[in-house]
């Protein structure tokens, strides 16, 4: 169903994330006609509770 999604996407992961892999990340980019992938390089997979601020920003970056 990824092909179906037709609005921006944004995926933000960490290169050290051991359960989303950087192979799987690409693979469902190539899925998805309009999808950035921003990887925080030293960041696991819990990202987002580890630093907040840094995802808040990339995502009001991707918005403006």
């Amino acid at each position: 169903d990824l092909p179906k999604i037709t609005c921006p996407v944004l995926v933000i992961t960490g290169d050290n994330d051991p359960y989303l892999k950087l192979d799987g990340i690409y693979r469902m980019k190539a899925l998805i006609k309009d999808c950035e992938v921003d990887v925080v390089v030293g960041a696991d997979h819990e990202l987002t509770l580890k630093n907040p601020k840094l995802i808040a920003e990339k995502i009001v970056d991707y918005l403006i």
